[in-house]
């Protein structure tokens, strides 16, 4: 719950908002009842303290004419107890189709041990003798699974061992044909259920590809090291998600069909460093992507024999040809059913001193730092391994400026600073990795003595890690 935006649909005293409020999340809380919510607002809200926020609303939600401050509010959780006033179905539908951005709805029986045991006069003659995924989908259509959850996983009252909630999680490829219908003409909408069909494959068969794409271009002249990036080297996550939430940002019309489509295809993404540049010296500017990318094609061509070689090997993995235009990726992937190969080319050193530049800005000078933070694994293992060197200065870096922070603080500064959180809030097993990634750096951090835990369980830099930023940083300077 932490973070996500929940709407609470007839809230009463508001037992349910309290407590999502209390596990980190930002709270609408919507009844039709002034008093009860009167209740609510003197008598129980100066009662709690929470982490998150709560914010009241008289409203029926059923009003369509009100509907604009909820889809302001934008949440991803629908919460709803069952009740004698219940309009279950009529909500949830209503939810589906008014509410684009929710991602999950939780059900829960109110003072019922499970929703199947309410009475049969609160469930309506639309209501179902039995909450089954069937009919679930039956009432509210097409969703991405139904959970089953007990007390011991969603900590909502009553507190009866045999207390059942259902969490239904809305995601589903019929889900985005239906709303890129709205917005798509026919044809384009063949091509992203195109894209639906590649992604649905099996995850472990696009991670070996990609895999062996990595282990073709360690073959390549004068390389150091080459780091899969982007998906799938991320995890194990549902694509339908990012797809759903960038046809969002379409139907708004904050990018163009040509933009949603490039974001769409699927590709493969590997850094490369290597042992060689023409070019220098070198200054630190927002151009360095640019002559980067330069300096590649320089690079291949200098051994195009052995490229020549690694494109062949590529092919036959089922890339399209490295030598294509990559203004025509698109039209690559839709025609010939291939998958562009974006290379990122690092010199070596610059690699080894992109260390130093662990500042917010500095993102802007060298794009790839985004890939360390977001993908890349470190290797502590390995004393001169450069995304663990990376990492920790920029660890100690958020430590130097915020001075002192608990593990959870720590965490929510890490991804809010993440030039990808977008992408990280859609997929909890991402945001897991990247917070396993930092805790690793900061015991890394500790047993260095460069860190140190207060009593009070808050997290700051030693007088040796202050002196050994103050280095770091002085060299970033003399870089620059």
């Amino acid at each position: 719950m932490k973070g996500k935006k929940v709407l609470e649909i007839g809230c009463g005293r508001g037992d349910l908002s309290i407590l999502a409020a209390k596990l980190g999340a930002d709270v609408l809380a919507v009844d039709i009842d002034f008093d009860i919510l009167k209740f609510f607002r003197l008598e129980v809200i100066p009662k709690n303290k929470f982490e998150g926020s709560i914010t009241l609303l008289q409203q029926d939600i059923l009003d369509k004419e009100k509907i604009e401050k909820i889809k302001e509010f934008s949440p991803k959780v629908v919460i709803m107890t069952l009740g004698p006033s219940s309009k279950a179905v009529e909500i949830l539908q209503f939810v589906k189709e008014n509410l684009p951005s929710v991602k999950y709805i939780i059900l829960t029986p109110g003072n019922y041990d499970s929703i199947n045991d309410l009475p049969e006069e609160w469930r309506g003659k639309k209501t179902p003798q039995e909450w089954t995924e069937e009919k679930i989908e039956e009432l509210i259509g097409d969703f991405e699974k139904v959970t089953e959850v007990g007390r011991g996983f969603l900590p909502f009252p009553p507190y009866s061992s045999k207390y059942v909630s259902y969490i239904i999680t809305i995601c589903s490829e019929k889900l985005i044909i239906d709303k890129a219908s709205k917005i798509l003409s026919g044809e384009e909408v063949e091509k992203l259920n195109k894209v639906l069909q590649y992604f649905s494959q099996d995850y472990h068969k696009i991670k070996q590809i990609g895999d062996k794409i990595v282990d073709v271009i360690r073959k390549a002249p004068n390389v150091v090291e080459v780091y899969g990036i982007g998906y799938p080297f991320y995890g194990d996550v549902d694509i339908k998600k990012r797809i759903l939430n960038t046809l969002e940002k379409l139907e708004k019309g904050e990018i163009s069909k040509e933009e949603f489509f490039r974001r769409m295809i699927p590709d493969f993404d590997v850094l490369m460093v290597v042992d060689w540049d023409v070019e220098g010296p070198w200054s630190v500017d927002v151009n360095t992507d640019s002559r980067l990318r330069e300096i590649l094609v320089k690079y291949v061509y200098s051994a195009y024999r052995n490229w020549d070689e690694i494109n062949k090997e590529l092919q036959d993995v089922g890339l399209a040809d490295l030598f294509e235009d990559r203004n025509k990726a698109v039209e690559v992937f839709f025609n010939e059913n291939k998958c562009m190969l974006d290379i990122l080319f690092v010199p070596a050193h610059i690699w080894k001193e992109i260390v130093y530049f662990v500042k917010k800005e500095d993102v802007e000078y060298f794009k790839f730092i985004r890939d360390i933070l977001f993908t890349i694994k470190p290797n502590p293992k390995n004393s001169e391994d450069i995304p663990t060197k990376f990492l920790l200065n920029y660890l100690l870096n958020i430590l130097d400026e915020k001075q002192k922070l608990n593990i959870e603080e720590l965490h929510k500064e890490i991804i809010d600073r993440n030039p990808y959180k977008d992408l990280i809030e859609l997929w909890d097993i991402v945001k897991k990795n990247i917070e396993d990634k930092f805790r690793f750096i900061l015991r890394y951090g500790i047993k260095n003595k460069l860190i140190e835990k207060t009593n009070e369980g808050k997290f700051v830099l030693t007088h040796k890690g202050k002196k050994y930023l103050a280095e770091i940083f002085n060299e970033r300077e003399e870089i620059l």
